[in-house]
C-alpha cells in the first residue's frame, strides 16, 4: 500500500486509511470475477462504445 504523505485541506489521514482498505477490500472482491465475466456477451448491443485499457 502506498503511503500518502501529502496534506489535503479534504481528507484527514484516517479517511484516507479507511478509503486505502475499501478499495482493497473491494479489488479483492471484484477481481476473481473479472478474470472470466465477458462483457460483451452481457451487452451484445450497445450504443455506447466499450473501451479496455
Amino acid at each position: 500500500m502506498e503511503v500518502v504523505r501529502a496534506k489535503s485541506p479534504y481528507y484527514t489521514k484516517g479517511d484516507l486509511n479507511t478509503y486505502m482498505d475499501a478499495m482493497q477490500i473491494t479489488q479483492e472482491a471484484v477481481e476473481p470475477f473479472a478474470t472470466v465475466y465477458d462483457i460483451s456477451q452481457s451487452f451484445v448491443t450497445s450504443d455506447i462504445p466499450i473501451h479496455f485499457i
